[in-house]
């Protein structure tokens, strides 16, 4: 005999969709810490790709089967933001990072197609986002969560994997960095 159990709580409700877009950037991480404070500042930017898990390889036909025209070359991917956390990690002793909260602005591009007409091109679409992490790591790889922009629902999940580090943040140092992030 087989028994399932199926429970339903209310924090089952507050799982996130599963994200749809994955995205890989080369960048740059600059801290720089008040010494006094010791609370770190943060700016991160790079430019990369994007794929659509939902629709990898976009592609449109007219209403009487023809390829559409277009949709020309894919844009990049690109973003910018600017936070704080308590500590800098690993760039001037020990490697802990706290309260990582960093406001992003990311352009990702987006397929659109016109079946009727038979045409089909690249837009793209401004996506804020926040990433957070109670604890993490620097340098090295830098787990943290994508949270919405007015709230603190999870809506994905991403990682700096530092590549090339410059300075200590005290002497305002900065690092070439690769990003992944998986949202939706």
């Amino acid at each position: 005999m087989v028994l399932s159990v199926i429970a339903f709580s209310p924090a089952f409700a507050q799982l996130p969709a599963i994200p749809n877009q994955l995205c890989t950037a080369q960048g740059t991480v600059d801290i720089s810490l008040n010494a006094s404070t010791g609370v770190a500042a943060w700016r991160v930017a790079g430019t990369g790709r994007c794929t659509d898990l939902s629709d990898p390889s976009p592609s449109c036909t007219d209403r009487y089967g023809d390829p559409c025209s277009g949709p020309g070359p894919k844009p990049p991917f690109t973003f910018s933001g600017a936070g704080t956390s308590k500590g800098t990690g690993g760039l001037c002793g020990g490697l802990r990072v706290s309260n990582l909260y960093i406001p992003v602005t990311l352009d990702v591009p987006t397929f659109w197609s016109d079946p009727f007409f038979g045409d089909s091109g690249w837009s793209v679409t401004q996506v804020r986002q926040r990433w957070v992490q109670q604890t993490t790591t620097f340098p090295g790889v830098t787990h943290f969560r994508i949270v919405g922009p007015d709230s603190w629902r999870t809506t994905g999940a991403g990682a700096i994997v530092d590549t090339a580090l410059a300075k200590c943040p005290s002497q305002q140092g900065h690092s070439k960095a690769r990003f992944a992030l998986l949202f939706g």
